[in-house]
């Protein structure tokens, strides 16, 4: 990872814990570079999540959206685990949204495409701007009010 990199995953995670605490929820950093997750966020109920941020600001060349790659590692990238990680946080910085998904909804996929201006039902966009994941642990509420529901099984 370059520095510039290095430096960008720095920016997005900062700005992972000024939104969550203007949400009211605490963030817990763990020292050093080496557990599959960033952040742990604490919700008002006093329950954990261990969180990867993730985040972009460049489109899919010739395409709408924008890919985030859901992984660690270095040289050989892995999917996140819902043993390791139980929620992927990602930023797209030029639409300025995050998406808030369940590590077991990516179901081992390690490329995760997102398209913040669509009026198209992607697999991940009831995710955008779910932070009530913090909170009822992972059901996302629908613009039409018809809540998801999260299951070992989706």
């Amino acid at each position: 990872m370059t520095s510039n990199t290095k430096r960008r995953g720095s920016q997005y995670e900062a700005a992972f814990i000024v939104e969550s605490l203007r949400r009211e929820l605490d963030v817990l950093e763990s020292y050093g570079d080496y557990m599959p997750y960033d952040l742990v966020v604490q919700n008002g109920d006093g329950r954990f999540f261990r969180v990867q941020v993730k985040g972009t600001n460049s489109r899919i060349k010739n395409k709408p959206g924008y890919k985030i790659l859901a992984a660690g590692g270095n040289l050989k990238k892995v999917a996140l685990s819902p043993e390791e990680v139980d929620v992927l946080a990602a930023y797209v910085e030029p639409d300025d949204c995050w998406y808030l998904i369940p590590v077991m909804k990516l179901k081992g996929n390690i490329s995760v495409y997102l398209n913040p201006n669509t009026k198209l039902n992607g697999r991940y966009e009831v995710w955008k701007e779910a932070w009530n994941v913090f909170q009822n642990g992972g059901i996302p509420e629908l613009r039409k009010g018809n809540p998801v529901q999260m299951s070992a099984k989706q």
